[in-house]
């Protein structure tokens, strides 16, 4: 199959958990298929090519458009062009996007989209102006309604999308995230990742942006 991919939460110089989430996928998935072509889409007019990570699989290729952001997204959202996977230029079976973004597909493209939750909707007051803007634009629930299948980490956020956006429960799965290596590899040796840090024998580890929505103060 050919499979497509976009890879715009990569782009960042500093991923956030939507970065770590793609990239760790992303990487186990090409660890254990070498048979499916995997096409990976960006769009930057600047050169961010330090931040995307090189993989070197015969099945993956990078396909990089060189559109202005901001033209690309507003052309997108008004005249539904240009549709990402003639983008391509390789007939897709399926396109992958691990969170919601300014997409457009033609019909015959099967799209697979990962909803991490809805905390937008029902927390909006932790969200910027601009950030509440950019969801309002990027119709997360019309994003829904098109796509053939949707990931979600957890089943609170299955049945956020159920309850809210009225979709179908079957076509909704729900995967739990994997633990990178780093971490499964620290958890093996506790005693010296705890003498490590100068930790005390209990403590949290807490995996997060630094942002109010996230209630760190709720945890300490």
């Amino acid at each position: 199959m050919n499979i497509g991919v976009d890879i715009r939460p990569l782009m960042a110089e500093k991923r956030t958990g939507v970065g770590e989430y793609t990239y760790e996928l992303l990487d186990a998935i090409f660890e254990i298929d070498k048979q499916n072509q995997y096409f990976l889409f960006y769009n930057s007019r600047s050169d961010v090519s330090k931040n995307i990570p090189p993989w070197k699989q015969e099945n993956v290729h990078y396909i990089i458009a060189r559109w202005p952001n901001k033209l690309f997204n507003l052309s997108i959202k008004f005249f539904g062009f240009p549709k990402i996977d003639r983008l391509i230029k390789t007939p897709l079976d399926y396109f992958f996007s691990p969170n919601i973004n300014f997409t457009t597909l033609s019909k015959k493209t099967k799209h697979i989209l990962t909803i991490h939750d809805l905390s937008f909707k029902f927390y909006p007051e932790f969200y910027s102006s601009k950030q509440r803007l950019w969801h309002k634009i990027t119709n997360p629930k019309k994003q829904c309604l098109r796509a053939d299948l949707i990931l979600t980490p957890s089943e609170n956020t299955k049945r956020d999308i159920v309850d809210y956006y009225k979709i179908l429960p079957e076509k909704i799965k729900v995967i739990y995230p994997g633990l990178s290596s780093i971490f499964a590899n620290a958890m093996m040796d506790q005693e010296k990742t705890r003498q490590k840090y100068n930790l005390p024998n209990k403590y949290i580890l807490f995996l997060c942006t630094i942002e109010q929505r996230n209630n760190i103060i709720g945890l300490i």
